[in-house]
């Protein structure tokens, strides 16, 4: 037999949703540091880049489904306290909706600020998204660029293609290297993946087997856009030429 192990224990609805509140939103802040500190998608792929032990794209999911569940989290809440804020809307105590009203207003003018304030480039919005460029330009000269865009999700045969090279002088390359590959239409991303190494380490190997090879081209990547226009042109610039292509 059981002894007494007294009442069972029940699930408070409004502090569970509470601490989801809570925890979603403090995974939704860390995650979106991150991003703000990620190179771009490009640079990142090419790479390999992770941080934690995880890829831009992980951050971008982790991200995405936190925000997701914020927002259910929120909507429960909202509706487990119907009754509390519906009383502040409809009570009629001059001096609470009073202040109420206030305080729903200038929670409104603050999030429109926000909003009206980064899309409008203005100060210190316009400073914060130009460190974002900043950063994501240092990730871009810090590595090697690729042959051309989307190289990482090239088959060999276009890869060799694209750098007028014969197919079959690229996968003996690769298997001088070590990298046995008989798939010719294979990914340069698979194969890397396949060999724990990046896609930038296999243009690196290939890089080394044909000198003659133009792998230098494509590496400006659009950096440096916009520069020597003035305070409000460089935020524009350096926003527009290197931080939207993620």
């Amino acid at each position: 037999m059981m002894g007494n192990s007294g009442p069972e224990r029940r699930i408070h609805a409004k502090g569970f949703t509470s601490f989801l509140l809570g925890t979603s939103l403090t995974v939704l802040a860390v995650s979106g540091v991150v991003l703000y500190f990620t190179p771009q998608g490009r640079v990142a792929n090419w790479t390999g880049w992770t941080m934690g032990g995880l890829s831009k794209y992980q951050w971008e999911a982790v991200h995405m489904t936190s925000a997701l569940l914020f927002v259910i989290a929120a909507l429960v809440h909202l509706y487990l306290n119907w009754l509390v804020f519906w009383g502040y809307i409809r009570s009629k105590s001059g001096a609470r909706v009073f202040n109420m009203k206030w305080e729903a207003g200038l929670a409104v003018v603050v999030a429109a600020i926000f909003v009206v304030g980064t899309l409008s480039e203005w100060q210190p919005f316009a400073t914060i998204m130009a460190w974002n460029a900043d950063i994501k330009a240092y990730w871009a000269q810090r590595y090697e660029g690729r042959p051309y865009p989307d190289a990482e999700n090239s088959s060999l045969e276009r890869l060799a293609s694209r750098l007028g090279l014969n197919i079959n002088a690229v996968l003996g390359a690769l298997r001088a290297e070590g990298l046995a590959v008989e798939d010719p239409t294979a990914t340069v991303a698979t194969l890397a993946e396949a060999h724990g190494m990046t896609p930038g380490e296999v243009f690196r190997l290939l890089s080394g087997h044909f000198p003659s090879a133009d792998f230098g081209a494509g590496r400006g990547w659009g950096r440096g856009q916009g520069r020597g226009r003035g305070m409000r042109g460089q935020g524009r610039g350096q926003w527009q030429g290197r931080g939207r292509a993620n």
